[in-house]
């Protein structure tokens, strides 16, 4: 059997000044990378934080929230005892000007 492998020439012969300026500018992009790279960390870190702030604020906010269902609950029960209470104020009105009457045709019966 014969092999059918070629054997690859390079056509161009890379320069040691080549594989230098090669290295220097992968060494920036690797700095550049870098700088980067703890740049998005630190907005991440940022951005956590104010996750967490927003979270605690809308735990805040929901209980006043639940404070004011309860404010409300109570504002009602009492506008329902000054209803109660102006209907009684009413009906004693009604009453006491009915005595009123009754007492005055009594007084007008012992004097004639």
């Amino acid at each position: 059997m014969e092999s059918k492998a070629k054997t690859v020439e390079p056509k161009d012969q890379v320069s040691g000044d080549h594989l230098e300026k090669l290295s220097h500018r992968m060494t920036r992009l690797t700095e550049e990378a870098g700088l980067t790279l703890a740049e998005t960390t630190k907005a991440v870190g940022s951005m956590t934080a104010v996750m967490e702030l927003l979270r605690s604020q809308a735990t805040d906010v929901e209980k006043m929230a639940e404070e004011v269902r309860e404010l409300a609950g109570t504002a009602q029960k009492r506008a329902e005892s000054a209803r109660t209470f102006s209907i009684l104020a009413t009906i004693s009105s009604t009453i006491c000007t009915g005595l009123a009457v009754v007492l005055l045709v009594l007084l007008i019966q012992v004097k004639g």
